[in-house]
């Protein structure tokens, strides 16, 4: 299945048991010799939701929380009526669902579009980013920032006192300005005026890797281009560059805000390789919203 370029290999770990989902992420993921995907997907069984999301990277390192994946799971969990999930809905022909996904971050909900009776887009709630070193981690230390102008007393009032942003960071060198938080996953963001010349391949890895992120981290490469819309590259840790990130885009839509580069509690387009992708941050939460599809099914002898 896929979301703006975002492939994964979703396996129904609730109706056959998976040994060694690591292992297994590293092989199948190959572009290679296996089916090629940027992550492998169990879905599992929950006491607590409609069902429990575990994912890895193709090196086989486990996430917490893909934006994408989980959209992508909540597609496949109704147009295949997994645990009911299609016919528990309150009204079977309504244009909208609604059900709930376990992850490591926690349970999230989210809201899904139908179109000729299967799932054509859905919005998740990403719940509250985390603002706080700790968090992420990282040795840099969340400081008071200026609020845009923008901003009414009231908006402000919602968001962060103490953050990370346009924080230096020194790469090879040279000083980039950064704003860091999680969102299920830790991201460091990093505004730039020609993403499309960024070599990330390069760039990405020394992010990555950087002291500064002692269990390494996401980072969005992001050109302003209007008044609530971005472009974004990101470099995934585990998995190298990818067409699109969920959370990414969540965290460079947050950044974007926070900077005044975006307007709060408005939808922002986030533009990535893969298409878009639309976040909206409320200080309390943050949702995503975006295309699902599935791509092709089939069976692989593990």
């Amino acid at each position: 299945m896929e979301s703006t370029g975002n492939d994964f290999i979703i396996i129904n770990g609730i109706e056959q048991k998976l040994n060694n989902p690591a292992d297994v992420s590293v092989r199948l993921c190959n572009r290679r010799t296996g089916i090629g995907a940027d992550s492998l997907v169990l879905i599992k069984p929950s006491d607590k939701a409609d069902a429990y999301m575990q994912f890895f990277n193709k090196d086989g390192t486990e996430g917490r929380l893909a934006g994408n994946a989980i959209r992508c799971v909540a597609k496949y969990l109704f147009d295949n009526n997994i645990n009911n999930v299609a016919s528990r809905q309150a009204e079977i022909s309504a244009p909208t669902a609604n059900l709930t996904i376990e992850t490591a971050s926690g349970i999230k909900s989210l809201t899904l579009y139908k179109q000729n009776g299967k799932i054509s887009s859905v919005t998740v709630d990403m719940g509250k980013p985390d603002f706080e070193s700790i968090s992420l981690p990282t040795t840099l230390q969340e400081k008071n920032f200026p609020f845009p102008q923008t901003l009414s007393d009231e908006q402000k009032g919602k968001l962060p006192e103490k953050a990370i942003v346009n924080d230096t960071v020194s790469i090879e060198g040279i000083k980039y300005e950064t704003t860091c938080l999680s969102v299920g996953s830790p991201h460091c963001v990093v505004f730039c005026d020609f993403v499309d010349k960024v070599n990330v391949e390069k760039i990405g890895p020394l992010f990555e890797n950087n002291s500064v992120f002692p269990k390494r981290v996401n980072t969005e490469f992001v050109r302003i281009a209007g008044p609530n819309a971005i472009k974004m590259r990101t470099w995934e840790r585990g998995n190298g560059e990818t067409p699109a990130c969920g959370t990414g885009a969540c965290a460079a839509a947050i950044a974007a805000v926070l900077t005044g580069h975006c307007h709060f509690n408005e939808d922002i387009t986030v533009k990535v390789r893969g298409g878009d992708l639309i976040v909206k941050y409320t200080g309390t939460t943050v949702y995503l919203t975006g295309a699902t599809s599935l791509i092709y099914e089939g069976s692989v002898e593990i």
